[in-house]
Formats: C-alpha cells, sequence, structure tokens
C-alpha cells in the first residue's frame, strides 16, 4: 500500500493544458504540495505540459511508474489499464465516474478493470474518488484545488470524494488539529476500507482514524481489520444508509448495498469503533482522541462560571453514560475557605463566587486542580466564558494541570463574543485542549473516549496517556488558516481557471519545446540544478508567483545604540529584554527604553519618545515595542523584565485592567506575547533595571 502514499514516480494519464480540467488540477496540486518524485504526463497529444515531456500512453514511459492516476472519461479506463499492465504498475487511482454507480454499461467497465488488474497484480483504488493526500510526504491524487493542508495525526478514510473535497476544506479551516493521511475509496473495486485500516495501523504519522462509510464490502475482513486496529487506536466511523431511504441514495452514489443498520451497530460496538451519527460528531471526537488522553472511567468532574450551565452539563453527563464524580467534604475544604461566606462549595462546580474573591484565573486554576486531584474523578469538563483580550487574563496554568494530570482528559466549553471565542479558542488549543461551543458536544465527545476506554479494558489492552505534542498556530495568525503547520501554495480556482496562477495552458513557447530535467533518468533529485526544477522553472516562466516577490517588505530599523555591523550578525531564537517607561506629568512626556540581551550579551538598545502619557501607559509601549522588535528578529523565546510591578500583574490576570485607555495597549500586549512559543514576564527590582530606565530618561531630556 505504499506505493499509493509515497510512490516515486506517478503518471497522470489524462494530463491536460487545460486549467480546468481535472487533470491539469492534479498536476498543479503535486506542484504546489512540492512532490519530489518523478512526474509523467500522459496525453495522446504528445505536448509538452508545464515544462514536462508528455508521453502517448503509460507504455512510452521510459522509466519505472509506480502509480497511475485515471482522469480520463470511463469508456477509456480500460485501454490504459492495459497500458499499466504492460508497463508493470504497482498500483492505479481511477478518479472518473461511470462505473458501478451509474448502470450495466458502466458496471461492464468496472468488472474490465478489475480483470485486467489483477491478472497483472496492480492494485486500484476506486473508481469515482478522489483518491490519496498525504501530506507529510507531499502527494497527492485529489482533482480538488488545495488551498492549504496541514499536518497532524488525524487520518481519513471515505467512500465519498465529498470527503476529500468541502468537509475536509471545512476541518482545515475550522478546526486546528491537522491530518496524516485522507484515503477516497469511491466505489472500492479493489483496495477497501480493511485493506486502509491495516495500512493506518501501522502509521506512525495517524493516532486517529475518522471513517465516512456507506456500505461494507467484505464483514469479516472489515472486523479483523478493525479489531487489529482499535487495540492500537481509535476508530470513529459515521456509516449511512441507515434509513431505507439513505440506502437507496448510496446504491445510485457509489453501488453500495447499505446493509442492515443494527448489525452493523453491533459489529462496531463489538470491535470498538465508536460510531457517530453526524460529521460535527465526527470531527468534534477527533479532536478529543487527538489531543487527550483517553478517559479510563465514566465519572465526570464539572467546572463551571455558570450555575445555570453546570446543571445543564450534569444532565448532558447522565444522558451520555456518565456518573457525577464525588467529592468528599474534606476535598473541598481547601476551596471552601475562599468562597465568600454567603456560597457553599457544592459539585458541579458553580465558581463565580469564588471568582469574586480571588479572581477569574486563580479560580478556574485552583477549582479544576481540585477537580482533576480527586481519584474519584476520570474526566473533566470546563464551562467557561471567553473573556475580553484586554482583561489580560492567562491561561498558561493549564499547561501545568495538564502535565500534573496526564490521563485524565479534558473538555472546554467557551461562550462569549465571536471574536473573543476564536482567540480563547486558538489559545486553549495550542495546549491540546479541545474547545466547543457546547456543553453537549463536549460531553459527547468526553463520553466517546470513556467508551472507548472502557473497551480497551474489555480485552485488556494498554491505556495511552497524554498524545504527542501537536504544535498549534500563535494568536497572531488568522482563524481562517489556523496557522498551519504546513501550508501548500494557496491557489485561487478563479485565477486557475483563468491559467493567471498556475496553467500549464500557459507556458511558453521555449518552455513548451524543451522537456523538464526532472524526469530525466540522468538526473537524480540529489543532483538536479535549481534551473531544471520545474518548480525554479515554473517562477522564472511566471506561472507561479516568485515567493520572494509575496514577502512584505521590512520595517525600517529602529533606533539603536549597537553599531551597524553587529546588526547584521545573526540573532539567536532566545532573548532577554528589560523594559521601562517613563512619564513627566500624569499625562505628560513619555519615553521608553528596551534592552535587548541574547546569552548575556547586548545586541540592541532602544530610548525614543512617545508623546504624551502616562506613567503605566508608558510602560505598555514600551513592552509593546519591545515584543515587536523580538519578531522582527525572529525570536522564538523571550524572557522579559520590568520593574513596574502592575504592568506584570495586570499582564498575568492577577490584578484587572480598569482603565479604558489602556485596554487597546493590554490587548495587543497579549496578542503579542503569544506570537512566541514560550513567553515570560517578571517583576525586577530598579536597580536591576537601570540601563532601560537610563535610556527612557536620556530620551525625555531630548
Amino acid at each position: 500500500m505504499e506505493f499509493f502514499f509515497n510512490p516515486k514516480s506517478v503518471a497522470i494519464v489524462g494530463a491536460s493544458r487545460n486549467p480546468i480540467k481535472f487533470g491539469s488540477i492534479i498536476l498543479a496540486n503535486l506542484f504546489a504540495l512540492g512532490y519530489e518524485g518523478k512526474i509523467f504526463p500522459i496525453n495522446p497529444k504528445g505536448k509538452n505540459i508545464a515544462g514536462l515531456k508528455t508521453y502517448p500512453s503509460v507504455r512510452d514511459v521510459p522509466d519505472e511508474v509506480d502509480l497511475a492516476i485515471f482522469a480520463i472519461p470511463a469508456p477509456a479506463t480500460v485501454e490504459a489499464m492495459r497500458d499499466c499492465a504492460e508497463k508493470r504498475v504497482k498500483g492505479v487511482v481511477i478518479i472518473s465516474s461511470g462505473f458501478n454507480e451509474s448502470g450495466e454499461v458502466g458496471a461492464r467497465f468496472q468488472r474490465e478493470l478489475l480483470e485486467i488488474a489483477r491478472g497483472a497484480g496492480i492494485r486500484i483504488i476506486g473508481p469515482n474518488t478522489t483518491g490519496i493526500l498525504n501530506p507529510y510526504d507531499n502527494f497527492t491524487t485529489t482533482f480538488v484545488l488545495l488551498r492549504e493542508v496541514r499536518k497532524g495525526p488525524v487520518a481519513f478514510i471515505a467512500q465519498t470524494g465529498m470527503f476529500a473535497g468541502m468537509l475536509m476544506e471545512w476541518v482545515l479551516s475550522s478546526e486546528c488539529f491537522g491530518i496524516s493521511r485522507v484515503v477516497g475509496l469511491g466505489n472500492k473495486c479493489d483496495v477497501d476500507d480493511a485493506d486502509v485500516l491495516r495500512y493506518l495501523a501501522e502509521d506512525d504519522a495517524t493516532k486517529v482514524i475518522m471513517m465516512y462509510i456507506e456500505s461494507v464490502k467484505d464483514g469479516s475482513r472489515f472486523m479483523e481489520a478493525a479489531r487489529a486496529t482499535t487495540i492500537r487506536k481509535p476508530i470513529i466511523a459515521l456509516k449511512s444508509g441507515r434509513t431505507g431511504e439513505g440506502a437507496a441514495a448510496a446504491m445510485s452514489h457509489t453501488g453500495s448495498l447499505a446493509g442492515n443498520d443494527d448489525v452493523v451497530s453491533g459489529a462496531f460496538k463489538q470491535v470498538g469503533i465508536v460510531r457517530v451519527d453526524a460529521f460535527q460528531k465526527l470531527t468534534d471526537h477527533a479532536k478529543m482522541f487527538a489531543y487527550q488522553p483517553v478517559a479510563r472511567g465514566n465519572r465526570l468532574a464539572i467546572v463551571s462560571l455558570s450555575g445555570g450551565a453546570a446543571v445543564m452539563s450534569a444532565d448532558a453527563a447522565i444522558r451520555a453514560g456518565f456518573r457525577l464524580a464525588h467529592f468528599p467534604d474534606e476535598s473541598i475544604a481547601g476551596i471552601q475557605k475562599h468562597y465568600p461566606s454567603w456560597a457553599k462549595v457544592r459539585h458541579p462546580f458553580d465558581i463565580e463566587p469564588l471568582t469574586e474573591t480571588i479572581g477569574y484565573e486563580p479560580a478556574f486554576d485552583m477549582t479544576i486542580r481540585c477537580a482533576l486531584g480527586n481519584p474519584e474523578t476520570d474526566a473533566c469538563i470546563v464551562v467557561m466564558w471567553a473573556p475580553f483580550p484586554e482583561a489580560g487574563i492567562s491561561y498558561d496554568f493549564l499547561k501545568n494541570l495538564q502535565a500534573d494530570y496526564p490521563d485524565k482528559p479534558m473538555a472546554f466549553c467557551c461562550i462569549g463574543y465571536k471574536e473573543y471565542y476564536e482567540a480563547l479558542f486558538r489559545q486553549l488549543e495550542s495546549y491540546q485542549i479541545p474547545v466547543y461551543t457546547s456543553f453537549t458536544r463536549a460531553v459527547d465527545s468526553l463520553a466517546a473516549s470513556a467508551k472507548y476506554g472502557q473497551y480497551l479494558k474489555s480485552i485488556g489492552a494498554e491505556m495511552p496517556c497524554r498524545s504527542t505534542k501537536i504544535s498549534i498556530p500563535p494568536l497572531s495568525e488568522t482563524i481562517e488558516a489556523c496557522s498551519p503547520l504546513s501550508r501548500t501554495t494557496k491557489t485561487s480556482p478563479t485565477l486557475l481557471a483563468k491559467g493567471r496562477y498556475f496553467s500549464p495552458l500557459s507556458q511558453s513557447t521555449e518552455a513548451s519545446s524543451t522537456p523538464s530535467q526532472r524526469n530525466e533518468p540522468s538526473s537524480p533529485p540529489s543532483q538536479r540544478t535549481e534551473a531544471s526544477s520545474p518548480l525554479s522553472q515554473r517562477g522564472a516562466r511566471g506561472d507561479l508567483p516568485d515567493k520572494s516577490t509575496s514577502l512584505p517588505a521590512r520595517d525600517k530599523e529602529p533606533r539603536s545604540s549597537i553599531p551597524d555591523e553587529d546588526k547584521s550578525a545573526e540573532t539567536p531564537k532566545k532573548l532577554t529584554i528589560f523594559i521601562d517607561g517613563a512619564s513627566h506629568g500624569n499625562p505628560g512626556p513619555a519615553a521608553v527604553g528596551i534592552v535587548i540581551k541574547s546569552s548575556g550579551k547586548t545586541i540592541r538598545e532602544i530610548g525614543e519618545t512617545i508623546g504624551k502619557a502616562t506613567n503605566n501607559y508608558a510602560e505598555y509601549s514600551a513592552l509593546i515595542r519591545a515584543l515587536e522588535e523580538a519578531c522582527k528578529l525572529g525570536a522564538s523565546e523571550v524572557d522579559c523584565f520590568s520593574d513596574s510591578e502592575l504592568l506584570v500583574r495586570q499582564m498575568t490576570g492577577v490584578y484587572s485592567v480598569k482603565s479604558r485607555n489602556l485596554l487597546p495597549l493590554v490587548s495587543k500586549a497579549q496578542t503579542l506575547r503569544r506570537t512566541f512559543k514560550k513567553f515570560s514576564l517578571h517583576h525586577v527590582d530598579r536597580s536591576k533595571n537601570e540601563r532601560a530606565d537610563d535610556l527612557a530618561g536620556k530620551a525625555l531630556k531630548k
């Protein structure tokens, strides 16, 4: 199966210079992903496409061909399969439709294809599918125009091309977890769910498997493969065709016989598959398994900022099969002493009174720690308000909580203004905490984890703890892209269709008449020159924009006391920064002083005025100016020191921000701090901050 996911060479049967045809889009996707294998366009007209030598048929290709992609009408596929058999191709992905799902004529084509393939030892994915997407090896067979692909731990197996198109785009643009593999099986004339499950069970990049199934071709093979997989990683399945009408629709869609739904549910339960009935649950459960450990029982703790939400969460928990965790009086005595005298601590926890006495962040930290530390708790749901970013609340304490309780899953439900929710969503998911917009979705996802944990216990399997770390974007990135780990070149379907972005059709005469050296046997990848690379050729011809031209212009260098020759030195990724803001009057003339160090050596100093401001405003201005400078220097870790205790306490959520004038600055500072992999802010005595103070003072005197 590996040749389907990472072929050394691929032939595109039906490659085209017409930018709106599937063969053209497949080629564009391979270029955009950066696929490093050999590409052989197949077109009887024989014209070069995208600077690549084009061959009339697969059998005319002089090199070995691992995989062929058919993007041609169904009647032409039979002869193309004979060419592949003669060439001894290992696998074929058939994008084309018009086979078993379309009637007897199409069914005859499908039977002929399978007969030829089996005689030659060729495996087939499809027909009527989008096929493969493998972001880890930059390979795809899909005709869906790829905008961005983010690597991650979740694999998709789908019987419909929609999954590798619209639904995958939804996941990539609205969720933070990435994907490892996508397999569209289509009509499943040869390779089926069981084959792919066996492959993914051994795939180290895949931690969770999502499935969309219309039918199961061979029940016993499927059960055997699923059982061998679920002992190692969870499978979440959305099985359609549950009603008579749905089963009829499945027959017309992929020629599938859906089977008895009660039998399917029983079989799934027997082998540990988590069955869902909606796409939203498929993605909800996937990120729970991707981020959190598997629940070891069904005792749930509830921590809520709202009493009403706590009650409704309890109802949802009981419906989902949970029991509420029991908290002995001695376990909550430490919290009770911080509550107002009129309030009594009970589980489910309504912590709103606690926030009034000790603050928002400490209240959540204390109560969640109590919940997870309880031996009778197996999982925890937290319902919170998405606060104004200007409030300066930090959730870094959650990192410590997860480290201290590695075998207890959490789910968060966040409610509030949409833009504030999105900011909190990205931050919490960067900590591998799944976030939902309703407590019912959060509870249901935890329940799926508990049911899978119960299955693992029943077969004596090992219970996994917290999953492998997943890198998630900083808050400065937009929610639309969710800051992907690995992003393909962004393309526009409209521009592609017009041939203005990438189009094999828009080649110069010189490029069309000169075959690319990419596929020449005498030029292995390690020996190819930049001029012979299709990517560099496309950039030179203007088919793809030169990446350097799309980069924003760098800001002018800030004023600094460091000589220019030192500025050119490469700046280390970890910086130590001292800041100070000063003001003569309240408000009055104000200035900032900044000292940036790396490995104990000063690499930059800044002293500049900022107009009229209060002293606190100047302190925040100094912090923002320093963080902006650290971004320009490419720092990933920043340790910041200030002699303003108020600034430090407000930024860490100990004190609230009451001045309206400061709120925009606090928001900007909080956003900037999250652009770094690691950030810390400390209070220091003024004697240890003399240089920054001196720089601000000198700027004021000027």
